[in-house]
């Protein structure tokens, strides 16, 4: 940030700029003639007008929406909304939105998971529609079982001799999987 503000520039666009391109690097910080565009005495013109920016980005306007620390302009939608009817499930429309609208971490992976929170709220702010889960899990919701069979129900005895032998059985079918849960919800 030193060497930003020596140059007159804005710190967070010149180090954005910098972490930008280590994430095209595939996380590795460049080297030799993609490192020394870095150096504010040997930048071109077209990087020291960016970096010379006061703020390190186009401010949000009326019509821009924010989700997960990233406002979404406009176009940002349109993307998302090309990407809803083109791309076949949730995640993919995803990871084709941190593609399209280079959504990355510090280290370069895309941030998936923030795509996918921004675009459940997008969904829920009714500006995009998007296709049903695959592996739907009620988000949260407390899964509620079936009552059981009541021919499993027994009374408890009054002593733990009269409970008589106890067998352990291992679970390896589907009815007797639904049969466990439904006594244990029970």
């Amino acid at each position: 940030t030193a060497t930003a503000a020596l140059a007159q520039c804005n710190p967070l666009t010149y180090l954005g700029s910098y972490l930008d391109a280590c994430a095209d690097a595939g996380g590795r910080p460049p080297s030799g003639p993609a490192l020394a565009r870095f150096f504010p005495w040997a930048a071109g013109e077209a990087d020291l007008s960016v970096w010379g920016l006061p703020s390190p980005g186009p401010a949000p306007s009326s019509t821009s929406h924010r989700y997960c620390a990233r406002d979404f302009s406009a176009a940002d939608l349109e993307v998302v909304r090309r990407l809803t009817t083109t791309l076949p499930h949730r995640s993919a429309i995803a990871a084709g939105l941190c593609a399209e609208l280079g959504w990355r971490r510090l280290d370069g992976r895309p941030k998936e998971m923030s795509a996918r929170v921004a675009l459940l709220r997008m969904e829920r702010d009714g500006l995009i529609t998007l296709p049903p889960p695959r592996n739907p899990n009620g988000n949260g919701h407390i899964l509620r079982y079936a009552k059981p069979d009541l021919k499993w129900i027994k009374p408890a005895p009054p002593s733990l001799p009269a409970l008589g032998r106890i067998e352990l059985v291992v679970v390896d079918t589907p009815a007797a999987s639904r049969r466990w849960r439904g006594l244990i919800a029970s």
